[in-house]
C-alpha cells in the first residue's frame, strides 16, 4: 500500500465513517444497495467498488446478530466497528451501524432490495 493511501485511511475521521454509513443508510431505504446474505456475512458493494459488510452469528431463532462492520476498498480495509467492544451506551458511530442492520435485516424479511 503506497503512503498516500495509508494518509487517507488515517484521515478517516469517525465523522467521516458517520457519514458513510448514514450515506449508506440512506442509499439502503432507497432500494439503491441491494445486499446479499450469506451464512456469516451480509455484504453490499457500492460504485468506486467500496464493500461494505457485517459479519453475523445467525441464532438458532433464526435472526442475526452482528459481531462486526467493516468498509473496504481495493486497497484494504477502510474502517470497522467491533460490536461486542461497543460501549454500553453506545456512540453515534455504533448506533449508526446498528441502525443500519436493523434495517438490512428488516428488509431481508420482506425481500425487498435483499439477495
Amino acid at each position: 500500500m503506497d503512503e498516500s493511501r495509508l494518509q487517507e485511511i488515517s484521515n478517516l475521521s469517525h465523522d467521516a465513517q458517520l457519514t458513510l454509513v448514514n450515506w449508506l443508510t440512506t442509499r439502503t431505504e432507497q432500494r439503491r444497495v441491494t445486499w446479499t446474505i450469506l451464512p456469516n456475512v451480509i455484504t453490499t458493494t457500492v460504485p468506486q467498488s467500496v464493500m461494505f459488510q457485517f459479519i453475523v452469528d445467525p441464532t438458532s431463532n433464526g435472526p442475526y446478530n452482528w459481531r462486526l462492520f467493516s468498509a473496504r476498498d481495493n486497497f484494504g480495509e477502510l474502517f470497522r466497528v467491533v460490536a461486542a467492544l461497543a460501549p454500553p451506551d453506545g456512540s453515534p458511530l455504533l448506533d449508526a451501524v446498528a441502525a443500519l442492520f436493523r434495517l438490512v435485516t428488516k428488509l431481508a424479511a420482506s425481500n425487498s432490495s435483499i439477495h
